[in-house]
């Protein structure tokens, strides 16, 4: 059983929140939301923020019939309830980390969250390439929030819709806690060996090092460090510079685990316009302005999704679109 030795969580006095004590009341959540969906599992840092305490409101709310006061006490009947529960096979992230098989409770409770998630940001998405594109951008961050509740460490949700035109505005940042859209909706370079349409539109996808094509699926975001790279003018190359954010391939050997090594990070590019994307390495690479702004919220931690119906086979295997909670 987890413990604590001061109070975690609203109202607590300067004796309180203790880091550690605060890092193990979001790890106990985090075993627990299954029973807190929509909510998004809590960033595992020590700081008890608005998300935390809104959580263990929540917690208190629906598992404990009692009147939320936002607080964790020693030996109380919360932390004693969050122990419990975590042990049980009947929440769903627990059943996906242990193997076990979670109740059909705890499967309603993430299919509710999903279904939640896509009612209230699909609205943000006026253009798609396929039916189902937000759907599996949101069902495979709900399965691999299921699955690796401690990877995520950032709210949000970085998706590209691949399919549609290099003119096209296809970028996106969600955040998947406050179900909103962060920044509008963007233009996107795609690799240059993703071989295109007449139309701008991707048509090959591969891992293979250097390739220098898209690579389609789930990203976690690691560290950043700087980026010096060369793009074509009709005056000739020229050079540029800026910050890279190092995209660690997470859907598989046939799909994308060979991002770190291939260099697959998101950078600014000033072969981004409004309007319009250049061609890159393999990387989705925005307008040098935005990247400015998007790349410190998205690492250490954020989850990026690169979609695209013209791939059969990513459609039908991607791991984490296709993640069993059998």
């Amino acid at each position: 059983m987890r413990t604590i030795r001061r109070k975690v969580g609203k109202g607590v006095s300067k004796d309180g929140n203790d880091p550690e004590d605060v890092r193990t009341v979001q790890t106990l959540l985090n075993q627990n939301i299954a029973k807190l969906v929509p909510f998004m599992p809590a960033i595992v840092s020590g700081h008890c923020d608005s998300h935390t305490i809104e959580m263990i409101e929540e917690f208190q709310r629906r598992v404990l019939l009692i009147k939320p006061d936002g607080r964790v006490d020693p030996g109380n009947r919360t932390i004693a309830a969050l122990n419990g529960l975590s042990s049980h096979t009947s929440t769903a992230v627990g059943a996906a980390v242990s193997g076990q098989a979670p109740s059909a409770a705890g499967k309603q409770l993430h299919e509710g969250g999903i279904a939640n998630a896509l009612g209230a940001l699909s609205r943000f998405v006026t253009q798609k390439s396929h039916a189902d594109a937000v759907r599996y951008a949101i069902t495979a961050y709900f399965n691999y929030a299921a699955a690796k509740p401690d990877s995520i460490q950032k709210p949000y949700l970085y998706f590209v819709d691949y399919g549609l035109p290099r003119q096209t505005r296809r970028g996106f940042v969600f955040d998947m806690v406050k179900l909103t859209l962060v920044d509008r909706p963007f233009t996107v370079a795609h690799g240059k060996g993703s071989h295109e349409r007449r139309d701008g539109v991707p048509i090959s996808f591969d891992n293979a090092i250097g390739s220098n094509a898209t690579s389609l699926g789930l990203y976690l975001t690691l560290g950043t460090h700087p980026h010096n790279g060369t793009y074509h003018t009709n005056e000739g190359n020229k050079t540029y510079s800026g910050t890279s954010l190092v995209l660690e391939g997470e859907s598989g050997p046939d799909f994308n685990s060979k991002a770190v090594d291939r260099l697959v990070v998101i950078h600014g590019a000033p072969y981004v316009y409004p309007n319009s994307a250049g061609h890159s390495k393999g990387c989705p690479a925005m307008e040098m302005d935005r990247a400015n702004r998007l790349i410190p919220l998205l690492k250490e931690g954020a989850v990026v999704f690169l979609f695209s119906p013209n791939d059969p086979n990513w459609m039908a295997h991607d791991p984490w679109v296709h993640y069993s909670m059998t």
